[in-house]
């Protein structure tokens, strides 16, 4: 027998042996932690849209005004050529009752379902809340977080330990404040969950100092965080376990301002309180002849004092005096008193102080000398300084909200709530805004231009691309190509930084197939010619849209239309679409906003035209309006 060629068989024998075990352990071990360390990534992510979403209803319920807030529900792993991956990890985002799923106050003076607009027929002196829950479903990440929100505060279950990630606003020094969220919500999937948040009417009421105040929230926080969430209250006598998912929180003998902010999803809330907030100031104004917030900067040599310049279209007047509170976005407390000096906007120099340690939610207080806000459309900028209790200067964060009550000589009162800009965001620097288009033109390949990107200063932007927006981001530059592994919709962020290291981000949808889509043959494309507003409503906030464009495809056979009309760039909110049969050339389309849904007024619509051939192939272009 004739056995020369038989060691060079079990060679390969025993080399194809080797990967087949080289191949299971990347699989059975460096994929799992891998795809470990994307959910975990995502879990971050979750938590700080937990947050942001806490943040606005806080302040929904706060101003009355609408907000829109999203969570990402579920994460994509990397696409991989030899090794398998699970399918995508998904998420739940919900309302639920916690414990008797009702607020409960118990006070001298004070009814709650009057305050809070819900007088019932069983008149139980409680009205009813929800929280909202995250829960993940990660196929690897064993401490797949679950995330509340429950009371104003946001926390998360992790290993069987209640972790804070913000603070609580429903006792603050005199003030009690009943967070009600009242709407049934639930998302599941992948994606993006998008929350409209609406406001009802903000109840007011007070009780007197004649005995404690006992003020019961259903909870699954345990008393042990409740003590921490409240411990810098000197008010709370104690915090008391009711065995029925409830906690109440005992405050001694004093008069106390109550405030109900009823918050919704969708629906807004059909409350009807004894007595409405608002009463004593405008929120806001915007009137002819009042003086106005226009514009919200931080000095750019000492980034944490915020710059606040007013417009007053009507006569000088000045401040009387100024109160002041404060909705922090962390779990840290927030600051405790605040300063406010002269500004030089032209020269970005602070001068001097006008109002000195005035205490959060305290008593107003008047400025040292004459505060002019001058007239006939002049402009006036004011420091503010935030300060902790041991006087050092608080740095607020993009998520911030501060409220300033302000008294002026005329007998004007209003309320300006004040978002904290974003880092990078001074007197002599605004920050960039992000844009891009996309196009798929190979399998599962597409290009993508952030040459619409703008900053208003004109400097240079760096471009950051996180190509499955699960807050890693891979690519650079301002044209880039990617490849995914496979086609289908991606969520793609892109991050543009200016010189001053001021930042914006855009995230869309970007379905990557074959070229234009996924069909055989070539794609359409198309150029909008013109997108022009007209019959706009006396808000601003209405208007019909006359959309031109031109199509052409080389194959000739583009199919149909679609144009989609949305508030802003971002494309947070479609307002209206048209779709109709279409063989190319050129051709003008309508759409209508008549939702008074658009932004400020100010800012103009934007519209997507999307050309679709026999064979599925897509091409699209985009515009605002003029």
């Amino acid at each position: 027998m004739d056995t020369r060629g038989q060691p060079v068989q079990v060679g390969v024998i025993i080399l194809f042996g080797f990967l087949i075990i080289a191949f299971s352990l990347f699989q059975a071990v460096i994929v799992p932690q891998q795809n470990a360390e994307v959910e975990f990534q995502h879990s971050q992510v979750v938590t700080n849209d937990m947050q942001l979403l806490r943040n606005d209803i806080v302040e929904a319920g706060a101003t009355g005004d609408p907000r829109t807030a999203s969570v990402k529900l579920g994460t994509t792993y990397p696409p991989r050529i030899f090794a398998v991956n699970p399918s995508p990890a998904s998420g739940s985002l919900r309302s639920v009752s916690v414990g008797t799923g009702e607020l409960s106050l118990d006070a001298p003076g004070a009814d709650i379902e009057s305050i809070c607009g819900y007088d019932e027929t069983d008149d139980d002196g409680a009205v009813p809340t929800k929280s909202l829950v995250y829960e993940p479903n990660y196929n690897v990440y064993q401490r797949g977080q679950t995330v509340h929100y429950e009371n104003s505060v946001v926390f998360r279950e992790e290993g069987g330990t209640e972790v804070l990630d913000s603070g609580q606003t429903i006792i603050k020094g005199k003030q009690i404040t009943l967070p009600a969220f009242l709407s049934t919500y639930q998302r599941d999937g992948t994606d993006m969950a998008v929350v409209d948040i609406t406001a009802g009417k903000t109840g007011i009421g007070s009780t007197n100092a004649s005995d404690e105040t006992n003020l019961t929230v259903p909870t699954q926080l345990s008393v042990t965080k409740w003590e921490e969430l409240l411990a810098n209250e000197g008010q709370v006598e104690a915090v008391t376990a009711n065995g029925d998912g409830t906690v109440t929180i005992t405050l001694e003998p004093a008069a106390y301002e109550i405030s109900c902010p009823v918050v919704g999803a969708g629906t807004a809330p059909t409350n009807q309180p004894t007595r409405v907030a608002g009463q004593g100031g405008d929120i806001n104004p915007s009137g002819a002849d009042d003086v106005r917030l226009s514009d919200v900067e931080r000095d750019p040599d000492t980034k944490d004092i915020i710059v606040l310049t007013f417009t007053n279209p009507g006569d000088d007047v000045n401040l009387s005096e100024v109160r002041f509170n404060f909705y922090q976005a962390g779990s840290n407390d927030g600051p405790s008193q605040m300063d406010i000096f002269e500004y030089d906007r032209a020269n970005t120099t602070i001068g001097a102080r006008e109002v000195d340690n005035l205490q959060l939610r305290g008593a107003p207080a008047e400025p040292s000398s004459n505060v002019t806000f001058t007239g006939s459309g002049a402009t006036t900028s004011l420091a503010v300084a935030f300060n902790n209790s041991d006087d050092s200067l608080y740095s607020p964060s993009q998520s911030d909200m501060a409220v300033l009550n302000i008294l002026l000589t005329d007998g004007q009162e209003a309320n300006y709530f004040v978002n904290m800009p974003k880092q990078g965001t001074t007197v002599s620097n605004d920050p960039p805004t992000a844009a891009f288009t996309a196009t798929s033109i190979a399998l599962n390949t597409a290009d993508f231009d952030a040459s619409g990107s703008s900053d208003p200063e004109g400097s240079s932007l760096t471009y950051d691309w996180d190509w499955t927006s699960d807050g890693s981001y891979e690519g650079s530059g301002e044209t880039p190509s990617h490849t995914y592994g496979s086609s289908g919709t991606y969520n793609v962020t892109l991050r543009v930084t200016d010189d001053e290291g001021a930042t914006d981000t855009v995230t869309k949808a970007v379905e990557v197939g074959a070229a234009g889509g996924g069909g055989t043959g070539d794609p359409p494309s198309v150029t909008i010619d013109s997108a022009t507003a007209s019959n706009i409503g006396s808000n601003g906030k209405t208007g019909d849209i006359d959309v031109t464009f031109t199509a052409s495809d080389p194959d000739n056979d583009i199919s149909s239309y679609t144009v989609t009309l949305y508030n802003s760039s971002s494309k947070t909110t479609q307002l209206d679409a048209a779709s109709g049969s279409f063989s190319g050339g050129q051709t003008t389309v309508s759409v209508s906003d008549s939702t008074t849904a658009k932004g400020s007024g100010s800012d103009p619509w934007y519209v997507v035209v999307e050309i679709t051939d026999a064979n599925n192939n897509t091409g699209s272009n985009e515009t605002q309006t003029s």
